[in-house]
């Protein structure tokens, strides 16, 4: 067993099908290192729910930030330790935006009821695309950004 639950946010413990909790509050979720500041598809997509969202670079940041969250979804900058995920009360869940899980301390999100998914398949066409086109370029000197990397 991998430590990770794949989750649909319909299944998590409290959601009851509406975007408001079992005590009356908007559900939050928090979008945590992400490179995309316009989070209008996801709006339309999840409805009635408040999104949020920072670069998560420190504890208190995340604190700040996801403390009222019900879902994070963390791109890979946020660290969620054993010190962050017990001062976020009402997390369910985090979804690892990417394929690592390295930045989630799995044994804490455990001990806290807190269940964690990643996307295991994010990014293969593109790295299967761009590794041959790299292997083939390298050679014929046909990589026009080279230089600015």
């Amino acid at each position: 067993m991998t430590g990770l639950e794949h989750l649909d946010p319909r299944s998590c413990n409290r959601f009851d099908g509406t975007a408001n909790d079992t005590v009356g509050r908007m559900t939050t979720i928090a979008v945590l290192g992400s490179r995309y500041p316009d989070f209008s598809i996801e709006q339309e997509i999840l409805g009635d729910v408040e999104i949020v969202s920072a670069p998560g670079g420190t504890a208190d940041e995340i604190v700040d930030v996801a403390g009222d969250a019900r879902i994070i979804i963390a791109g890979s900058l946020p660290k969620f330790t054993a010190d962050v995920l017990p001062r976020l009360p009402r997390l369910e869940a985090i979804v690892r935006a990417g394929i690592g899980i390295d930045n989630i301390d799995l044994d804490a999100a455990r001990t806290a009821g807190i269940g964690v998914s990643n996307i295991p398949d994010y990014g293969t066409e593109a790295v299967g695309h761009h590794g041959p086109m790299v292997a083939m370029g390298v050679p014929r000197s046909r990589l026009p950004h080279w230089d600015d990397l």
